[in-house]
Order: structure tokens, then sequence, then C-alpha cells
């Protein structure tokens, strides 16, 4: 996914794939059922509104050649059985749901390669997900109940993951067990405030292929000295964390030979130290939402003229 070689094209590529809502690029507009039955065969995604469900069942053998299949905010507490008939799928995202567990026939859907599970009510990642072997990318955000040491445990064995959120949480300390991901390229821990980032850190210098992480809004007042261990990543993001001290911030970067993008957001930044030398090696520098004058943006554009700053 990453280039030796940073050109502007490819650092805003980065950027894009910091912040992109999950999946939102492989979004589909938004039809109908009835209209996407009518030519079933040309429709690849599907977006099902809450009250199609009951047609959806009856009609799923229809809709083989569908690759994506959107289910979200339905207040559903379990998935159609109905799903493992679209065997061409390679995107389920039922974010915004009830659901607790998926039901063991979507071991059927072999060619699955991302699953949303967001915002939804699981306590542990569902066993039924290690039967998908091109299974890449998992987004598991805001299911405060999940039990991280059993989730660890399975997570661990998907040997493809490549994408992995973990945002809003609860997470106080990483499992030993993570660092067999050993494709894991980005790590999204944000507003999980408890995180020990002390521990984290060698657990996290144990991927070997991590590039990207992501440690917004988590009441971070400081990097520790474990985070050198860190030096493999391209990019960082530190958005709403306004207690950080960047001092520890430039001491970090002074270590991460790799790191083209740095993301300090809405952290109530009203200047940056005189000394900026460590920022040089940076691409991209994202500061917006924060406090700067006008004067201060100018020196700090000046000082780094070869790095692209946003305000």
């Amino acid at each position: 996914m990453f280039k030796a070689h940073y050109s502007t094209y490819h650092v805003l590529l980065l950027i894009a794939l910091l912040y992109a809502v999950f999946c939102n690029s492989l979004k589909a507009q938004t039809h109908s059922l009835e209209t996407v039955l009518r030519t079933p065969e040309k429709v690849k995604q599907l977006h099902l509104s809450c009250d199609d469900l009951d047609a959806f069942d009856e009609s799923a053998e229809k809709l083989t050649p569908l690759e994506a299949l959107y289910i979200e905010d339905c207040e559903l507490e379990q998935l159609p059985i109905e799903i493992a008939k679209l065997q061409n799928l390679t995107l389920l995202n039922v974010s915004g749901n009830h659901l607790k567990k998926l039901p063991e026939e979507l071991g059927r859907l072999q060619e699955i390669k991302v699953v949303n599970l967001r915002d939804n009510r699981f306590e542990y990642l569902p066993n039924v997900l290690l039967r998908m072997p091109h299974l890449r990318e998992i987004d598991l955000a805001y299911n405060p109940q999940i039990n991280w040491e059993v989730t660890t445990s399975i997570l661990s064995r998907i040997e493809k993951l490549d994408f992995l959120y973990l945002d809003g949480n609860k997470i106080k300390t990483l499992q030993e067990e993570l660092k067999h991901l050993i494709n894991l390229e980005e790590l999204h821990l944000s507003s999980n405030p408890t995180l020990d980032l002390i521990t984290a850190a060698p657990i996290l210098s144990q991927l070997p292929k991590l590039k990207i992480l992501v440690l917004s809004n988590n009441k971070i007042s400081t990097l520790p000295q474990e985070f050198s261990s860190l030096n493999r990543l391209n990019g960082l993001v530190l958005d709403n964390n306004p207690s950080i001290d960047f001092s520890t911030v430039l001491e970090f970067i002074e270590n991460a030979d790799e790191l083209k993008v740095l993301l300090l957001r809405n952290n109530g930044l009203t200047k940056l130290p005189m000394d900026l030398s460590p920022l040089n090696k940076l691409k991209v520098l994202e500061l917006s939402g924060n406090s700067f004058s006008e004067s201060e943006k100018i020196r700090i554009r000046n000082v780094l003229s070869d790095t692209y700053v946003l305000f």
C-alpha cells in the first residue's frame, strides 16, 4: 500500500486512508430493493433499507452478483442467514445495530475481505470470521462490552488482517497475542482514554508492517520513551489530545526515520516551539482546528518549506 518514495499524490492518498470513514470509498448509491431486483445482474453494491429486510429474505438468491452489502442502523439483534447466499460478497457492513453474534452460515462467504461491525453489542469477535480466508479489514469500533482478551485471541488467527479499527472500546492494555498480526498496516485505537501507552508500545513495535497508528481523543499528555521503538511508522494521528506535551512529540519524530505524515488537529495549540527541525522530515503536517495566529502560521510554513502544512 505504501511506496518507498512519496509523491504528492501518494501523500494525499495517505491522508485519505487515515481519515476516510470505514468503507466510505466503497459506498454505492442507495437503491431500493425493488429497483435492484429489476436488474440484479447490474448491481454490485446495495444499501438495504430497514423496511426491505423481509423482502430481502425472500429474494436473496436473486442477488448473488452483489459484492458489497450495507445493512446499517436497523436495530437488528440478528442478521438474516440469507446473506450467506451472496457468495460474491467482498464487503459486509452491518454497523449501527444491536448485534451480539453473527450467523454461522456466514462462513460460506469465502470472498469476504471487509467486515464492518462498528457500533454494535459484541462481547467478542465472532469465530465465524476465522472461516473467511481473504478477510483483511475489520471494524470493531464502539462495541464497549467487548472482552478484549478473548477477542485478541481470535484476531491473532486472522492471518491476512491489515486494517483494524478498535476505537471506543474501553481498552486499557494490549494483549501480547496482538503481535501475531504480522500483516497489520493500520491500527485505530482512538477514544480509548485509559489505554496504557507505556505497555502498548513494545507490543505494537512487534508488528513488522504497521505503518499508520491513530490515537485521537485519548487524553494523551505525553508520548512515552517506549514510543521510540515505533520508528517504522509512516503516519501518526494525535488529534483531540489538547494536553499533549509537544516536546515529547518532537522527541518521537527525531527517532522516527520513516514518519511522513503527522496529524495534530484540534489540540488547542497556539504556537509551536522555535526549533522545528525535527518536523522537516515530514511530507504532511495537519494542524487544523488549532488557534494559531496568522504570523505563527506564516512562520511555520516558512520554516517547514518542504512540508505540506494544513491549517
